[in-house]
Parts: structure tokens; C-alpha cells; sequence
């Protein structure tokens, strides 16, 4: 187990659970943590097939992956394993300096993915809960996040899961000061359609 400033502790070990490669992180909650460490997986082609991020009361969390290789296989590349290990060490003793490269679109006909996008929200007792359902593809988890970042949202827990093609990721957000929920819901949806659309013409 790697421990870097903060008191932050990463651990990688094989996983029994669906031959996936098992990462912990517990690390003090800071903003963009989660988007960064995504941005880690697309920049390796790692699949996530699985996440939970689970914040304590000391403002720290646990956040477990189980991943996947390119090939949809266990991890066991040495070297990869060990780029995953400097990134997110990376991540975790200096965040500031980790820079998430742009996703460049492709130059191609765009076509409308929103009407097959789910996107949920829902308020309850001051939290709010925002539900995703679409295709997997590399990089959606940290589209996803980019659009809770620059919405200045606070990721709190988050739930992952993939079956086959499809994807089911549900975030339990910070609570919001906002006038209108309503008129808020209405703008995260299609923020999130709309940038998971691009995410999908970009690898079309």
C-alpha cells in the first residue's frame, strides 16, 4: 500500500470478483480529484466495469475501481501497471499539477445521441442524486465528471456499474443552493446529454 501526502493510501491487487484489477484509493475529498483520476483510466485505456466512492465523516473517501485491461482483460501488464501506479501517486501528492488533457473532436458528421441518454435527477432532504444511464464508451465516466466539475458540483458518493454495453452510474451530489430546482435539473440534463453525445461522435 502507497501513501502519499495527506495521508492518502492507494493500494492495486487482483480482484476474485470478475477477474478485474482492484484499485483503493482513500484520499482526503478534494475538488477534481475524481475527474482526474478518471482522465488517468482514458488517458491508459483502462475500463471501469465497476466504482464506488464512499466519503466518511472525516472529509476523506474510499474509492474502489475494478478494472480492466483494453482487451477487457484482467491487468497483468508489469508496465502498465506500474504507469497506473505513478499516476495516481501523481494525483494524490500534488493534484494541481496533473493537467486533464482535452478530448479533441473528430471532423465528422454529428449525430444527436441525447434521445438514447438517461439522464435522472432528483432532490431529497437538501441532497440531490443525479442518475446516468448510456452506452459504455471510453472516457464517458470522465465526461461525466467534467460537467459535475464545471458545474461546481461536489461529487459525495458515486455508484458504477457496467453490464455488457450499458452503463448505470448514480452520484450522490453536495448540497446545492439553488432557486429553482426545476430550471437546475433541467440544465444538468442536457449538459450531460449533450457532452456524452459529443463524447460518442468523437470516437465515430
Amino acid at each position: 500500500m502507497k501513501k502519499g501526502t495527506n495521508k492518502d493510501f492507494m493500494q492495486i491487487k487482483e480482484s476474485p470478483y470478475r477477474g478485474c484489477t482492484q484499485l483503493m484509493i482513500y484520499q482526503k475529498t478534494r475538488k477534481n480529484l475524481l475527474r482526474k483520476i478518471t482522465s488517468i483510466f482514458e488517458k491508459l485505456n483502462i475500463q471501469i466495469t465497476e466504482a464506488n466512492i464512499v466519503t466518511l465523516n472525516n472529509n476523506s473517501s474510499i474509492d474502489t475501481y475494478l478494472l480492466l485491461d483494453s482487451s477487457g482483460k484482467q491487468i497483468k501488464n508489469k508496465y502498465m501497471l506500474n504507469d497506473l501506479k505513478n499516476n495516481i501517486e501523481q494525483v494524490l501528492i500534488d493534484p494541481e499539477k496533473v493537467k486533464i488533457s482535452k478530448r479533441t473532436k473528430k471532423a465528422s458528421y454529428a449525430k444527436d445521441f441525447t434521445s438514447v441518454l438517461d439522464v435522472e435527477v432528483y432532490s431529497k432532504n437538501n441532497s440531490v442524486t443525479i442518475e446516468v444511464n448510456a452506452l459504455d464508451s471510453p472516457g464517458l465516466l470522465s465526461s461525466i465528471c467534467e460537467v459535475m466539475d464545471d458545474s461546481n458540483l461536489m461529487i459525495k458518493d458515486a455508484k458504477v456499474s457496467t453490464l455488457g454495453e450499458q452503463v448505470n452510474d448514480i452520484f450522490f451530489v453536495e448540497s446545492i443552493n439553488f432557486d429553482n430546482f426545476d430550471n437546475f435539473s433541467k440544465k444538468i440534463k442536457n449538459k450531460l446529454k449533450q457532452k456524452l453525445s459529443d463524447l460518442y461522435n468523437s470516437q465515430m
